[in-house]
Protein backbone atom coordinates (compact mmCIF):
# COMPACT_ATOMS: atom_id res chain seq x y z
CA UNK A 1 0.00 0.00 0.00
CA UNK A 2 2.85 2.33 0.87
CA UNK A 3 4.56 1.61 -2.45
CA UNK A 4 1.27 2.21 -4.30
CA UNK A 5 0.80 5.55 -2.53
CA UNK A 6 4.32 6.62 -3.46
CA UNK A 7 3.72 5.63 -7.11
CA UNK A 8 0.45 7.59 -7.26
CA UNK A 9 2.17 10.63 -5.77
CA UNK A 10 5.00 10.33 -8.31
CA UNK A 11 2.52 10.09 -11.18
CA UNK A 12 0.75 13.20 -9.87
CA UNK A 13 4.04 15.11 -9.71
CA UNK A 14 4.96 14.05 -13.26
CA UNK A 15 1.49 15.10 -14.51
CA UNK A 16 1.73 18.54 -12.86
CA UNK A 17 5.22 19.03 -14.32
CA UNK A 18 3.97 18.12 -17.79
CA UNK A 19 1.12 20.64 -17.51
CA UNK A 20 3.53 23.33 -16.36
CA UNK A 21 5.90 22.65 -19.26
CA UNK A 22 3.10 23.16 -21.77
CA UNK A 23 1.55 26.14 -20.03
CA UNK A 24 2.55 29.53 -21.41
CA UNK A 25 1.65 33.04 -20.27
CA UNK A 26 -1.87 33.89 -21.38
CA UNK A 27 -1.36 37.64 -21.54
CA UNK A 28 1.24 39.81 -23.24
CA UNK A 29 3.45 41.52 -20.66
CA UNK A 30 2.52 45.23 -20.66
CA UNK A 31 6.05 46.39 -21.51
CA UNK A 32 6.22 43.97 -24.46
CA UNK A 33 2.79 45.01 -25.69
CA UNK A 34 3.74 48.68 -25.50
CA UNK A 35 6.92 47.98 -27.44
CA UNK A 36 5.03 46.14 -30.19
CA UNK A 37 2.56 49.01 -30.49
CA UNK A 38 5.40 51.54 -30.70
CA UNK A 39 7.21 49.67 -33.47
CA UNK A 40 3.93 49.11 -35.33
CA UNK A 41 3.12 52.82 -35.12
CA UNK A 42 6.61 53.69 -36.37
CA UNK A 43 6.34 51.09 -39.18
CA UNK A 44 9.63 49.69 -37.98
CA UNK A 45 10.77 46.05 -37.66
CA UNK A 46 13.86 47.40 -35.88
CA UNK A 47 16.44 45.02 -37.33
CA UNK A 48 14.62 41.84 -36.39
CA UNK A 49 13.24 42.86 -32.99
CA UNK A 50 9.65 42.10 -33.99
CA UNK A 51 10.62 38.88 -35.80
CA UNK A 52 12.33 37.69 -32.63
CA UNK A 53 9.02 38.01 -30.80
CA UNK A 54 7.59 35.41 -33.17
CA UNK A 55 9.61 32.92 -31.08
CA UNK A 56 8.28 34.19 -27.73
CA UNK A 57 6.92 31.67 -25.21
CA UNK A 58 3.56 33.44 -25.09
CA UNK A 59 1.20 32.57 -27.95
CA UNK A 60 -0.54 35.92 -27.54
CA UNK A 61 2.78 37.69 -27.98
CA UNK A 62 3.60 35.64 -31.08
CA UNK A 63 0.20 36.40 -32.58
CA UNK A 64 0.38 40.13 -31.80
CA UNK A 65 3.91 40.40 -33.20
CA UNK A 66 2.74 38.66 -36.38
CA UNK A 67 -0.12 41.12 -36.73
CA UNK A 68 2.27 44.06 -36.25
CA UNK A 69 4.62 42.74 -38.94
CA UNK A 70 1.69 42.34 -41.33
CA UNK A 71 0.46 45.86 -40.65
CA UNK A 72 3.94 47.31 -41.14
CA UNK A 73 4.15 45.54 -44.49
CA UNK A 74 7.94 45.40 -44.73
CA UNK A 75 8.58 42.29 -46.84
CA UNK A 76 11.78 41.54 -44.99
CA UNK A 77 9.45 40.21 -42.31
CA UNK A 78 7.70 37.74 -44.60
CA UNK A 79 10.07 34.84 -44.01
CA UNK A 80 9.60 34.99 -40.24
CA UNK A 81 5.83 34.89 -40.69
CA UNK A 82 6.08 31.91 -43.05
CA UNK A 83 8.24 30.00 -40.57
CA UNK A 84 5.75 30.72 -37.77
CA UNK A 85 2.81 29.78 -39.99
CA UNK A 86 4.36 26.43 -40.91
CA UNK A 87 5.67 25.45 -37.47
CA UNK A 88 3.23 26.97 -34.96
CA UNK A 89 1.19 24.43 -32.96
CA UNK A 90 -1.60 26.72 -31.77
CA UNK A 91 -4.31 27.21 -34.39
CA UNK A 92 -5.30 30.71 -33.25
CA UNK A 93 -1.74 31.94 -33.73
CA UNK A 94 -1.61 30.42 -37.21
CA UNK A 95 -4.92 32.07 -38.08
CA UNK A 96 -3.52 35.46 -37.10
CA UNK A 97 -0.32 34.74 -39.01
CA UNK A 98 -2.33 33.89 -42.14
CA UNK A 99 -4.08 37.24 -41.83
CA UNK A 100 -0.71 38.97 -41.44
CA UNK A 101 0.63 37.25 -44.55
CA UNK A 102 -2.35 38.55 -46.48
CA UNK A 103 -1.61 42.06 -45.26
CA UNK A 104 1.97 41.69 -46.53
CA UNK A 105 0.71 40.92 -50.07
CA UNK A 106 3.97 39.05 -50.67
CA UNK A 107 3.97 36.31 -53.30
CA UNK A 108 6.57 34.41 -51.28
CA UNK A 109 3.79 33.25 -48.93
CA UNK A 110 1.73 31.51 -51.62
CA UNK A 111 3.18 28.01 -51.20
CA UNK A 112 2.66 27.97 -47.42
CA UNK A 113 -0.90 29.27 -47.74
CA UNK A 114 -1.67 26.82 -50.54
CA UNK A 115 -0.52 23.90 -48.38
CA UNK A 116 -2.91 24.95 -45.62
CA UNK A 117 -5.85 25.46 -47.98
CA UNK A 118 -5.39 22.00 -49.51
CA UNK A 119 -4.89 20.18 -46.20
CA UNK A 120 -8.20 18.70 -45.06
CA UNK A 121 -6.74 18.08 -41.59
CA UNK A 122 -6.47 21.81 -40.97
CA UNK A 123 -9.34 23.66 -39.33
CA UNK A 124 -11.87 25.29 -41.63
CA UNK A 125 -11.04 28.64 -40.03
CA UNK A 126 -7.36 28.34 -40.88
CA UNK A 127 -8.11 27.26 -44.45
CA UNK A 128 -10.57 30.11 -44.93
CA UNK A 129 -8.16 32.68 -43.49
CA UNK A 130 -5.44 31.31 -45.74
CA UNK A 131 -7.78 31.72 -48.70
CA UNK A 132 -8.52 35.27 -47.61
CA UNK A 133 -4.78 35.99 -47.53
CA UNK A 134 -4.34 34.38 -50.94
CA UNK A 135 -7.04 36.62 -52.36
CA UNK A 136 -5.21 39.72 -51.10
CA UNK A 137 -1.89 38.55 -52.52
CA UNK A 138 -3.33 37.68 -55.92
CA UNK A 139 -5.18 40.98 -56.23
CA UNK A 140 -1.80 42.70 -56.71
CA UNK A 141 -1.11 43.05 -60.47
CA UNK A 142 2.59 42.19 -60.22
CA UNK A 143 1.79 39.03 -58.25
CA UNK A 144 -0.82 38.01 -60.81
CA UNK A 145 1.70 38.37 -63.61
CA UNK A 146 4.46 36.43 -61.88
CA UNK A 147 2.14 33.65 -60.69
CA UNK A 148 0.84 33.07 -64.21
CA UNK A 149 -2.57 32.00 -65.44
CA UNK A 150 -2.07 28.28 -64.75
CA UNK A 151 -0.90 28.92 -61.20
CA UNK A 152 -3.77 31.28 -60.48
CA UNK A 153 -6.34 28.79 -61.78
CA UNK A 154 -4.89 26.07 -59.56
CA UNK A 155 -5.05 28.33 -56.51
CA UNK A 156 -8.54 29.53 -57.38
CA UNK A 157 -9.79 25.97 -57.73
CA UNK A 158 -8.48 25.13 -54.26
CA UNK A 159 -10.60 27.92 -52.80
CA UNK A 160 -13.68 26.91 -54.77
CA UNK A 161 -13.46 23.41 -53.26
CA UNK A 162 -13.92 24.91 -49.79
CA UNK A 163 -17.30 26.47 -50.61
CA UNK A 164 -20.15 24.72 -48.79
CA UNK A 165 -23.09 23.17 -50.58
CA UNK A 166 -25.90 25.71 -51.10
CA UNK A 167 -28.26 23.36 -49.28
CA UNK A 168 -26.23 23.57 -46.06
CA UNK A 169 -27.56 25.74 -43.24
CA UNK A 170 -24.36 27.18 -41.83
CA UNK A 171 -23.68 28.10 -38.21
CA UNK A 172 -22.63 31.76 -37.77
CA UNK A 173 -18.87 31.20 -37.72
CA UNK A 174 -18.83 29.00 -40.81
CA UNK A 175 -21.12 31.46 -42.57
CA UNK A 176 -18.71 34.31 -41.87
CA UNK A 177 -15.72 32.25 -42.97
CA UNK A 178 -17.54 31.30 -46.18
CA UNK A 179 -17.87 35.02 -46.82
CA UNK A 180 -14.06 35.20 -46.74
CA UNK A 181 -13.88 32.52 -49.44
CA UNK A 182 -16.31 34.44 -51.63
CA UNK A 183 -14.32 37.64 -51.16
CA UNK A 184 -11.11 35.81 -52.09
CA UNK A 185 -12.67 34.55 -55.32
CA UNK A 186 -13.90 38.07 -56.08
CA UNK A 187 -10.37 39.46 -55.65
CA UNK A 188 -8.68 36.80 -57.77
CA UNK A 189 -11.16 37.45 -60.59
CA UNK A 190 -11.05 34.15 -62.45
CA UNK A 191 -13.73 33.20 -64.96
CA UNK A 192 -13.88 29.76 -63.33
CA UNK A 193 -15.47 31.41 -60.26
CA UNK A 194 -18.63 32.52 -62.08
CA UNK A 195 -20.42 29.17 -61.89
CA UNK A 196 -19.66 28.37 -58.21
CA UNK A 197 -20.59 31.90 -57.17
CA UNK A 198 -23.84 31.59 -59.10
CA UNK A 199 -24.61 28.36 -57.23
CA UNK A 200 -24.21 30.25 -53.95
CA UNK A 201 -27.18 32.43 -54.96
CA UNK A 202 -29.23 29.39 -53.90
CA UNK A 203 -27.66 29.19 -50.45
CA UNK A 204 -29.99 28.74 -47.48
CA UNK A 205 -28.05 31.55 -45.80
CA UNK A 206 -29.17 35.05 -46.88
CA UNK A 207 -25.77 36.58 -46.08
CA UNK A 208 -24.09 34.14 -48.46
CA UNK A 209 -26.63 34.83 -51.22
CA UNK A 210 -26.01 38.55 -50.85
CA UNK A 211 -22.23 38.18 -50.84
CA UNK A 212 -22.30 35.91 -53.88
CA UNK A 213 -24.34 38.45 -55.86
CA UNK A 214 -22.02 41.22 -54.74
CA UNK A 215 -18.99 39.19 -55.84
CA UNK A 216 -20.52 38.56 -59.26
CA UNK A 217 -21.12 42.28 -59.70
CA UNK A 218 -17.46 43.04 -58.93
CA UNK A 219 -15.65 40.28 -60.82
CA UNK A 220 -15.14 42.55 -63.83
CA UNK A 221 -15.71 39.51 -66.04
CA UNK A 222 -18.57 38.34 -68.28
CA UNK A 223 -21.27 36.82 -66.07
CA UNK A 224 -23.97 36.25 -68.69
CA UNK A 225 -24.52 32.68 -67.51
CA UNK A 226 -25.59 34.05 -64.14
CA UNK A 227 -28.41 36.20 -65.50
CA UNK A 228 -31.32 33.73 -64.97
CA UNK A 229 -30.26 33.06 -61.38
CA UNK A 230 -29.77 36.78 -60.71
CA UNK A 231 -33.22 37.61 -62.08
CA UNK A 232 -34.67 34.98 -59.75
CA UNK A 233 -32.72 36.61 -56.89
CA UNK A 234 -34.63 39.85 -57.44
CA UNK A 235 -37.44 38.04 -55.58
CA UNK A 236 -35.17 36.95 -52.71
CA UNK A 237 -36.66 37.34 -49.22
CA UNK A 238 -33.50 39.18 -48.14
CA UNK A 239 -33.31 42.82 -49.23
CA UNK A 240 -29.52 42.89 -49.43
CA UNK A 241 -29.55 39.85 -51.70
CA UNK A 242 -32.14 41.56 -53.92
CA UNK A 243 -30.11 44.78 -54.06
CA UNK A 244 -26.86 43.04 -54.93
CA UNK A 245 -28.60 40.92 -57.56
CA UNK A 246 -29.92 44.12 -59.15
CA UNK A 247 -26.44 45.60 -59.19
CA UNK A 248 -24.99 42.47 -60.77
CA UNK A 249 -27.68 42.50 -63.44
CA UNK A 250 -26.73 46.06 -64.25
CA UNK A 251 -23.18 44.89 -64.88
CA UNK A 252 -24.40 42.25 -67.35
CA UNK A 253 -26.28 44.81 -69.50
CA UNK A 254 -28.60 41.96 -70.44
CA UNK A 255 -31.88 43.23 -71.89
CA UNK A 256 -33.81 40.32 -70.38
CA UNK A 257 -33.21 41.95 -66.99
CA UNK A 258 -34.90 45.24 -67.91
CA UNK A 259 -38.49 44.34 -67.03
CA UNK A 260 -37.59 42.55 -63.76
CA UNK A 261 -35.51 45.58 -62.75
CA UNK A 262 -38.36 47.96 -63.58
CA UNK A 263 -40.57 45.84 -61.31
CA UNK A 264 -37.91 46.24 -58.65
CA UNK A 265 -38.49 50.00 -58.61
CA UNK A 266 -41.59 49.37 -56.51
CA UNK A 267 -39.75 47.16 -54.00
CA UNK A 268 -40.60 48.05 -50.44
Amino acid sequence: MKTRAIMLKLIAVIFIAAVEVHTVPAQIPPATHARILKLEDERNLNNGELEKLLENASPNTRARAALAIGRIGDKSGTNGLIVLFRNEKIDAVRVMTAFALGEMEDQAAIDALQSAIDNSRESFELRARSAEAMGKILSVPSNIESTGKTGIERLNESIIKLLPLPSAMLPPQQRDLTGLLITALMRIRSASSVEPLTLQLKSRNPEIRSQAANALSRLRLPIATSVPALIKSLSDADEDARANAARALGVTRDKSAVDPLIAGLSDN
